[in-house]
């Protein structure tokens, strides 16, 4: 549950996002070499099994070791970036959206040598550094130098639709077909079809009433589907979904994912007040999905949106003593489940909106060091902490500045500015230790 959704949105538009799969692997780059072919991708492919789904969207981050020229580097990885594109496409017909980012790898460089008999280098300039990596210190440190050559890729991934050409008028009367000969796998792939040509807006929501599905138990999975994706498409349809949901219910009352999705619909139902909501009795129910077979992962997750809306209730009437609790839970319990970088850019303000800005830089003081992490979570952090000397005195801060210069050298200069020209504060140059960062990254 995002917290401030004003301040926080999704990279594309749209009410909701929907993905099959979304993977998350290294390629490392073996020194010198700049292009890659089928064969030498055709290994990592097969091994991802993407026989049903296409590749929607690449992204490539190129990184390479810190020695050696600044525009050299920069030119082989964006080189070896687009082979790996290039070589991914010959897989399939559909054209793969690439986007390629390229850089230095100071973040590991900096982390890698911290505790060893190199951490002297920390101290100095990144041109004073590559200039003792021009003599024989650099095959000391090719121990490490070889794992900061390597592209970090990112794919979207989204399942083959047999019925793309098919209009959706027509695969409403053939899905209408194939469920009255009870082929449910079949009618599966058209609803989901459906549903695709829905979100591309090649028709309006009212058309799912075109369906012919049966008020029986055995088509529970698809009325399910066609309640909360209505849903999902026209938010005002919140009620009519949760109502057809428990009459659904009554015909199937231990089907687990119609209980799960009531609870998720009463979530929006409690925080809006579309309608009354027993605070007490939501919370059992929350937690009696586990007898329907639901994840201790989920319940963990759900009970933490729980009281996220409760401590914003909590706070509209000034019970702080309650309101305290509910964050305390919060932030006791957020561990329990994987949290995705908008989860924890979500939670990070939920937390400096009841000022308790030192816990969320301690969430994110972690994440902030990590070579992949999303851009608005590592300047959100920046944001957090640049005027605190106690947090940017710190050996790793400097990592995490050239982590963000790395992702936009532009947006971390601006952070720079006076207020009015959309920076933190230009009194951030009277520390000498941000000055330093700054001139030797900004000011040329």
């Amino acid at each position: 549950m995002t917290y401030n959704s004003k301040k926080i949105k999704p990279i594309n538009q749209e009410n909701y996002v929907v993905k099959y799969k979304t993977l998350k692997f290294e390629i490392p780059f073996e020194k010198n070499k700049s292009t890659y072919l089928k064969e030498d991708i055709k290994p990592m492919y097969d091994s991802l099994r993407l026989t049903d789904f296409n590749i929607k969207n690449i992204n490539i981050r190129a990184y390479s070791s810190i020695e050696g020229s600044l525009d050299r580097n920069i030119e082989l990885q964006q080189k070896r970036a687009k082979s790996i594109g290039a070589a991914l496409q010959t897989f399939q017909k559909p054209t793969i959206n690439t986007e390629v980012n390229s850089s230095e790898n100071w973040v590991e460089f900096l982390n890698d040598i911290s505790n060893t008999k190199f951490a002297y280098l920390k101290n100095l300039s990144k041109t004073a550094i590559k200039n003792k990596l021009v003599s024989s210190l650099a095959q000391e440190l090719e121990v490490y130098l070889k794992n900061h050559r390597k592209a970090v890729i990112i794919l979207d991934l989204e399942k083959k639709d047999r019925y793309k050409n098919k209009s959706i008028n027509e695969l409403i009367a053939l899905f209408n077909k194939i469920l009255a000969e009870e082929d449910m796998t079949i009618a599966t792939d058209i609803q989901n079809s459906i549903f695709e040509k829905l979100k591309e807006s090649q028709s309006t929501p009212e058309v799912l009433k075109k369906m012919s599905i049966p008020q029986q138990a055995k088509y529970s999975f698809f009325l399910n589907k066609n309640s909360v994706y209505q849903y999902l498409l026209q938010q005002n349809y919140l009620l009519i979904a949760y109502n057809e949901l428990k009459q659904l219910e009554k015909l199937v009352p231990r089907d687990k994912n119609v209980k799960y999705n009531l609870v998720a619909l009463k979530f929006i139902i409690w925080k809006y007040k579309a309608e009354p909501v027993d605070e007490q009795k939501f919370k059992r129910e929350i937690y009696k999905l586990k007898n329907h077979g639901i994840a201790q992962i989920l319940i963990d997750r759900m009970m933490v949106n729980y009281h996220i809306v409760l401590s914003e209730q909590f706070m509209r009437k000034r019970d702080y003593v309650n309101k305290d609790k509910s964050v305390t839970f919060i932030e006791k319990n957020y561990k329990k489940f994987t949290l995705s970088d908008y989860d924890y850019l979500s939670l990070a303000q939920f937390l400096t909106y009841y000022s308790n800005d030192d816990k969320a830089v301690d969430l994110l003081d972690e994440k902030a060091r990590s070579l992949v992490i999303n851009e608005d979570l590592l300047f959100y952090y920046l944001n957090l902490t640049l005027i605190k000397p106690a947090v940017t005195q710190s050996d790793n801060y400097r990592t995490i500045m050239l982590n963000a210069i790395n992702m936009n050298q532009k947006r971390f200069c601006n952070l720079f500015n006076a207020i009015s020209k959309g920076g933190v504060t230009f009194q951030l140059l009277e520390d000498d230790y941000l000055r330093k960062t700054y001139c030797e990254n900004c000011n040329e």
